[in-house]
């Protein structure tokens, strides 16, 4: 049951990090025409490396051997929670490029 549900996790983890690092590199590309804000570049570090630090930690529930639906609703949410967190790091429309 682990291998199937690590699968999903990690699709959902991993759309988390891709949305960190693209909101990252689109600041690095577009720092001429927006101000740096420190405490949010920390602050977008911090969920990547807590984004990595769960998605390690996951392996861990592989000797998990009672897999009822109650565990499954409740890494499920986590992933889902640390998504929507994700999003809220970096707002899907932060970064828009001026068209002339």
């Amino acid at each position: 049951m682990f291998d199937y549900f690590a699968v999903l996790v990690s699709v959902v983890f991993g759309l988390a990090l891709t949305h960190l690092l693209r909101g990252l590199g689109k600041l690095i590309q577009m720092r001429r025409q927006c101000r740096i804000y420190l405490p949010h570049i920390i602050w977008t570090i911090n969920v990547v490396f807590w984004v990595l630090a769960v998605w390690w930690g996951m392996f861990w529930w592989r000797s998990l051997s009672d897999w009822t639906f109650t565990w499954f609703l409740f890494i499920a949410s986590y992933a889902i929670v640390v998504f929507v967190w994700s999003l809220h790091a970096v707002p899907a429309g932060s970064f828009r490029t001026h068209q002339f």
